[in-house]
């Protein structure tokens, strides 16, 4: 999965594991981080939400090789 999350208590940790492409969002990120922001949401136990692109780059926006540009 191109997208991660860790439960920290009440901090919901969402990570992007897309390294080789710079962690570009494409549509399977897209619906990664919606499934993890709805979790986030729907969940009474959490009460915060850390998105990261993890060690190297946070993102490089959208990946315009997929895209129908």
């Amino acid at each position: 999965m191109p997208v991660e999350t860790e439960r920290l208590g009440p901090v919901l940790v969402i990570t992007i594991r897309r390294e080789h492409k710079r962690n570009a969002i494409d549509a399977s990120v897209t619906a990664g981080l919606d499934a993890a922001l709805n979790d986030l949401e729907d969940d009474p136990g959490l009460g915060c939400g850390i998105l990261s692109g993890g060690p190297k780059v946070f993102s490089a926006g959208v990946d315009l090789a997929v895209g129908p540009w």
